[in-house]
């Protein structure tokens, strides 16, 4: 729900959205709540809950209340949706209150496809945006980052990891690619843990190959690291596999909207990602 509040017609505007989504595959659900203020002012939120009865507040120490958000940006909190009181109107019934006692009452986020999502048709990715723009912002700012995009494989699917690679950066975005960037003598370790940390985007193609790499647990591993502190969103490619496999590897990772190399080309999975990394940047400025 959008609402403007405050005096002199100048208030902010504040988007609330819920939907349920999973950290884990298969995992307990949770009920997720995402603030953004779309004014021009600054706005405090002070209180979650669901006006459900009994009434249940959305306490998350790792999301704190009260808190400001500036002009462009964005809050998400979380509450196990077996904890609150079964009711279908849920999406409807969350409430925040901000700084001026203005109450915002929730709707349901229709633009967050179900946790598990295959994409490769239309432009899946395009909910990723608001998140990859809110991992890479800190304190109202841009983070800026040396890569766009990191890309993740195995040895075996060199050559479809380097089409993507190319064309990736023939769309103009900075894409860390081994092949592009490695040099002779390199510490591998360093340099593959350096990379994570300065992409703004992991990109991971997942395969039977990278099951049995190393390699690719390493840098699966520092990914999901990054992403957990909020640095860092994750996209795996599903290549010659099935969700079973995936969902068997690493439940994190199946859990998330997905590209698969059976059902979209790499040029269609490059434009979707540019578009995902351009316009989640273009929101974070």
């Amino acid at each position: 729900m959008i609402v403007q509040t405050g005096s002199g017609g100048t208030g902010a505007v504040v988007t609330f959205l819920t939907h349920i989504a999973f950290f884990d595959y298969g995992g307990r659900a949770y009920y997720f709540l995402k603030v953004a203020n779309e004014g021009a002012e600054p706005v405090q939120l002070n209180r979650i809950w669901f006006a459900t009865d009994p009434e249940v507040s959305v306490r998350n120490p790792q999301r704190p209340l009260p808190t400001r958000l500036d002009p462009g940006d964005l809050f998400e909190t979380w509450k196990l949706v077996e904890e609150l009181p079964h009711d279908p109107r849920l999406p409807y019934l969350a409430r925040l209150l901000l700084d001026d006692r203005s109450v915002i009452e929730s709707l349901p986020n229709l633009d967050v496809l179900p946790a598990g999502s295959v994409g490769g048709a239309g432009n899946p990715l395009r909910p990723l945006i608001p998140s990859v723009a809110a991992e890479n912002r800190r304190d109202g700012n841009l983070v800026e980052k040396e890569w766009d995009v990191f890309i993740s494989y195995a040895h075996e699917d060199g050559d479809v990891a380097a089409s993507l690679a190319g064309a990736l950066r023939d769309l103009g975005l900075r894409t860390w690619f081994d092949k592009f960037v490695l040099r002779v003598g390199d510490n591998l370790a360093f340099k593959l843990a350096e990379a994570i940390d300065r992409s703004a985007f992991s990109i991971v193609i997942l395969s039977r190959a990278f099951f049995e790499s190393g390699w690719g647990k390493y840098e699966i591993t520092g990914a999901l690291n990054r992403s957990v502190a909020g640095d860092q969103v994750v996209l795996p490619i599903w290549h010659g596999i099935t969700e079973e496999e995936a969902r068997a590897y690493n439940p994190s990772l199946a859990g998330v909207v997905a590209l698969d190399t059976v059902k979209a080309s790499v040029q269609k999975m490059a434009s979707e990602i540019h578009e995902v990394v351009t316009e989640a940047r273009r929101l974070a400025t």
